[in-house]
């Protein structure tokens, strides 16, 4: 569903995607490389909220939401005491957060000799997520050999990034040129982002970028 009214625009999407005889990524117990199985069926539904607003010719707010529930259907393996099992109610499944959101305001904020001048600034979130499919409980008799999901389970992310820019600026020649100032990361959060169990007595981890600066310039003609 697409529409607009005014100043305000939005748009709305409900999916769902189901897969089978699906390739699994699983770390097997003592192993440093991830194995890949034909493991059986999952399914992904969800929702994609967007909208923009202008507030004023010059300025613009966009926001986006999606909800994300994502289950095996079905999931064949060895149980953890060696004998055929369907896991799939004790699993949960790798990189399927559930909820993600994303707000930004751009506005051109100044006219000058020298250029137009331009702002952004956006705050991004994404939930916690797994990143493998693990067992919701080492004890269920339809465990298998592999990683617990609250020892998989990676943090909830909330970043702030910004850039301001001076564009269309008179540099001679057949085009213009533009320069940017840019923030990733404003508030400097660190959380791990991935991680991989060693053989179940330690971890390799991964964490978000910290607060990175730049400055990027173009010549456009």
């Amino acid at each position: 569903v697409k529409g607009a009214a005014g100043a305000v625009s939005y748009a709305a999407t409900v999916f769902m995607t189901d897969l089978s005889n699906q390739q699994i990524s699983y770390l097997p117990v003592g192993g440093t490389s991830p194995t890949t199985t034909n493991a059986g069926a999952s399914s992904y539904k969800g929702l994609e909220l967007e909208g923009a607003f202008k507030v004023t010719k010059d300025t613009k707010i966009q926001a986006g939401y999606g909800y994300l529930n994502a289950k095996f259907d079905e999931y064949l393996s060895t149980g953890i005491s060696g004998l055929p099992v369907i896991a799939a109610s004790n699993l949960v499944v790798g990189y399927a957060p559930e909820h993600t959101f994303n707000l930004n305001v751009e506005s051109n904020l100044a006219n000058t000799a020298f250029g137009r001048l331009k702002g952004m600034l956006e705050y991004k979130y994404t939930a916690s997520y797994y990143n493998y499919p693990a067992n919701i409980s080492m004890t269920a008799a339809n465990a298998i050999p592999g990683n617990f999901a609250e020892d998989s389970k990676m943090p909830a992310l909330g970043t702030i990034n910004g850039r301001l820019t001076l564009d269309q600026i008179p540099v001679g020649g057949p085009g213009k040129a533009d320069v940017s100032f840019w923030v990733k990361n404003l508030t400097n959060e660190q959380v791990k982002q991935n991680m991989m169990d060693v053989s179940g007595y330690y971890q390799v981890g991964y964490w978000s970028a910290p607060r990175t600066f730049g400055v990027s310039a173009n010549y456009k003609w």
